[in-house]
């Protein structure tokens, strides 16, 4: 976003008490941004790597319809994962517990799947990340680490 358009935002908004807290996080962004326009391979393989988990994701919910025995075709999963992705990220409920499982039910509704297999995945992905944190959990609590994730990104 280019910092003119901020100095806008900050002169039309700038009454509003929320508005400070937006504009700051815009001006975040902006900052990372003009950083990655010095190196823009970095950009780049992020988008790849990002393009790569949308589409693992998708791949997921369709091998998860699949395996609790319902066909669906897998155009729908390209729409259904996407939609349901953003609504779980809605800051609302803690970790989205809920909001997914509707989010599931409400899109495989209306893109006339069964709402039942739609809140199926949804409990199997639910699930199976539970199973796959707590192998985590048992990991670290065996290794005996007391390092935090940020020192370990270092």
């Amino acid at each position: 976003m280019d910092r003119r358009a901020i100095r806008l935002l900050e002169r039309l908004f700038g009454w509003a008490p929320f508005a400070g807290k937006i504009l700051n996080k815009l001006g975040k962004i902006r900052t990372y941004l003009d950083r990655y326009r010095a190196n823009p391979s970095v950009l780049a393989r992020c988008l790849v790597l990002s393009l790569f988990f949308y589409v693992i994701s998708i791949l997921n919910v369709y091998l998860v319809a699949r395996g609790i025995g319902d066909w669906i075709p897998f155009g729908k999963c390209v729409v259904a994962m996407p939609v349901t992705q953003l609504v779980s990220m809605l800051p609302i409920t803690i970790n989205g517990i809920g909001l997914t499982e509707w989010a599931f039910t409400y899109t495989f509704s209306e893109l006339d799947l069964p709402a039942s297999t739609g809140l199926a995945v949804a409990l199997v992905i639910r699930v199976r990340n539970m199973l796959w944190s707590a192998c985590g959990y048992g990991i670290l609590t065996v290794m005996g680490t007391t390092r935090t994730l940020s020192s370990t990104l270092r």
